[in-house]
């Protein structure tokens, strides 16, 4: 292209000159050199359709002058040519004299309209295959998926989308944008529309689980089809676990599977498959879970075992660890196998216990972990709990793992440090929690059947007696307490009198007006002062459904001047003895009258504080005449109790 301007634009220069008409032209100083640049080799030429010269010549032989005068445009020299076929050629050649002169007439082409970005991407569309098929449905599909769409007008649409989609569906179902028309037949489709889904993409469900937009489809068919269907679904993953468990998209229909739909031998059968490739290729029409299987043949524990290592081991990953199945496979691993085997899983697993807490199977296997780990396990594993502790307290299977922890480790420092100091700065949303508050009774009272059933408890006892815990129960116990009773005994002063109202929150109140040493008074005060108000026999604390058990079990905790431990006899606050001095005159009496407030007045009775029953009586002295068993549980209980002598 150089070659070819260079030299028409010499032989334009050497007319010019031949012609002597330099008049007007003004040379570019590197002009004629050898080498010269395009643009610096540029002149200025005088307009097309200018005053012609003397003798019909023009500056430049722009134009040729026929015979008889006409004009015609000559054919520049290095410009692209016409073929013979029609199209531009890309040589460019030198004009003959003959053409010189006649010339050669082309047709101009008009310019092209320029095509954006939105164009082309949709021509290219349409050059792929079933592009037609997929616009006509989710035409159809624009109309199904409304919700203002009246039941006869959803089945006609139904109809005419079964029409177009049938054949194709696994050809719609891989593409992300007709994956939903499949998703939405099956949510809005009659039994025999998803059946009709069902056989044509049954045998695809490990290929649709590994895509990005087929997966849903996949998820759509777990979800709606009849259970025997669902069962040859689940039945299609057999074999391909392992690999599936480890595939970013294919994990959460494997989870969803085994987590939402699958009965209790399909989750056996997909669990084995971590147990070896003989459980991946036979399976038993009752699922036999490894303690069966150990149990019938003991010889194939040390294979099982090293299957079982070189399968998990791998997937020790946050993104993948968070499953169930592993959850269940690990849980399994840690009660069968060997000390080695354990501690290498503890070392590899212990940063990642964190992830696995959401689950009742991975509350278990952290829970492993801190009764076999070393402390140095231990203090990693509570290391990762950092900012993730008020969660783990409200969270149904995690906030047992917390309770492990207050039962296994000596350290308490370590644990107050990073577990106790996040606690108390949540306290007030730990104690509106359900789980919070179990959290919270037992580090007040550690296994009170009171609190905890024999059930719950009989999950933490396996880690008694651990190699790994050295310090005494009753000591790791209070050393934990006392990191808690000071902001405990703060809030529930400011929380007493909504709490001794609250079915919920009651017994937390009283454990911990009965456990926490320090200041019981911030407690029992407030009490008292609601307790003296003018009585009402609607509205009253005494006659409250939860207000006067409270009371009554606050009365009934006192001992026989006795004191708490760790609290001085000569400080302890005793809630009968501040009642009797705060109630006005009369307010016994007005007690007497209901059934809840009698009650109440008969645990004043029972009181084992020195001198309160004596008080009592001589308060009521006024109105024994009229007490009597009216068919009131609450006066025949205190008519019995004024008999004694």
């Amino acid at each position: 292209w150089v070659v070819g301007y260079k030299h028409g634009f010499m032989m334009s220069k050497l007319r010019r000159q031949a012609a002597g008409k330099r008049k007007g032209f003004r040379a570019h100083p590197a002009e004629g050199k050898a080498g010269g640049s395009h643009k610096k080799q540029q002149f200025k030429r005088k307009p097309r359709g200018k005053k012609l010269g003397r003798r019909g010549e023009d500056d430049g032989a722009r134009y040729r002058v026929r015979e008889g005068g006409e004009k015609k445009p000559a054919v520049k020299i290095g410009v692209k040519r016409k073929t013979s076929a029609g199209m531009e050629g890309t040589k460019k050649q030198k004009l003959s004299g003959a053409e010189e002169s006649q010339g050669a007439v082309g047709d101009k082409q008009p310019p092209r309209k320029p095509v954006g970005k939105k164009e082309r991407r949709v021509e290219r569309r349409k050059v792929k295959q079933g592009y037609g098929l997929g616009m006509e449905t989710k035409l159809v599909w624009e109309q199904l998926r409304r919700h203002d769409v009246k039941p006869e007008g959803r089945k006609e649409l139904l109809q005419k989308l079964m029409k177009l989609i049938t054949g194709h569906m696994h050809e719609l179902a891989v593409k992300h944008d007709t994956a939903r028309v499949i998703q939405s037949c099956l949510k809005y489709g009659t039994p025999e529309h998803r059946t009709t889904v069902f056989n044509e993409l049954k045998d695809h469900v490990v290929e649709l689980s590994k895509l990005r937009y087929a997966k849903f489809t996949a998820k759509a068919l777990l979800k709606y089809c009849t259970p025997p269907q669902r069962h040859y679904l689940i039945s299609s993953l057999y074999g391909h676990v392992r690999r599936l468990i480890r595939h970013s998209e294919a994990a959460e229909i494997l989870e969803a599977a085994y987590n939402d739909h699958a009965d209790a031998a399909q989750r056996i059968a997909l669990v084995q498959e971590f147990y070896g490739p003989q459980f991946a290729l036979f399976k038993s029409e009752r699922g036999q879970p490894l303690g069966e299987i150990l149990v019938s043949n003991p010889k194939q524990k040390t294979t099982i075992i090293r299957h079982m290592k070189e399968a998990l081991l791998p997937l020790l990953e946050k993104a993948v660890v968070k499953h169930s199945i592993v959850h269940r496979a690990l849980l399994d691993f840690m009660q069968f196998c060997d000390e080695e085997s354990r501690a290498e899983m503890i070392e590899s697993l212990r940063e990642v216990v964190v992830g696995i807490l959401h689950t009742k199977e991975g509350s278990r296997v952290a829970l492993h972990c801190l009764w076999h780990g070393t402390p140095k396990d231990r203090k990693v594993i509570l290391k990762s709990f950092k900012t993730y502790v008020k969660k783990i307290c409200m969270e149904e299977n995690g906030h047992v793992v917390l309770l492990g922890v207050f039962d296994t480790v000596d350290d308490t420092v370590l644990v107050r440090k990073a577990l106790l100091t996040e606690l108390c700065s949540s306290l007030e949303e730990l104690c509106d929690s359900h789980y919070g508050r179990r959290v919270l009774l037992y580090l007040l009272h550690p296994r009170s059947p009171q609190h905890f059933s024999p059930q719950f408890t009989s999950i933490l006892t396996p880690g008694d007696g651990n190699k790994h815990s050295k310090k005494l129960a009753d000591v790791r116990h209070r050393e934990l307490l006392e990191g808690v009773s000071a902001p405990l005994l703060e809030v529930a002063g400011r929380k007493a009198v909504e709490w001794a109202q609250s079915k919920p929150h009651a017994p937390l109140l009283l454990q911990i007006a009965a456990s926490l040493p320090g200041d019981r008074g911030t407690i029992l005060q407030p009490l008292v002062e609601l307790l003296s108000q003018p009585f009402t026999p609607t509205d009253h604390l005494a006659v409250h459904p939860c207000g006067h058990w409270v009371v009554r079990r606050l009365l009934a905790s006192e001992g026989g001047g006795a004191s708490p431990e760790g609290a001085e006899s000569e400080k302890h606050v005793y809630f009968a003895e501040l009642l009797l001095e705060a109630l006005p005159a009369g307010q016994l009496q007005a007690w007497v009258a209901t059934n809840r407030g009698a009650f109440v007045v008969c645990s004043l009775l029972q009181s084992s504080v020195a001198g309160v029953r004596e008080r009592v009586r001589r308060l009521l002295e006024p109105a024994l005449e009229g007490i009597s068993s009216e068919g009131l549980k609450g006066l025949e209980a205190l008519h019995r109790e004024l008999q004694k002598t």
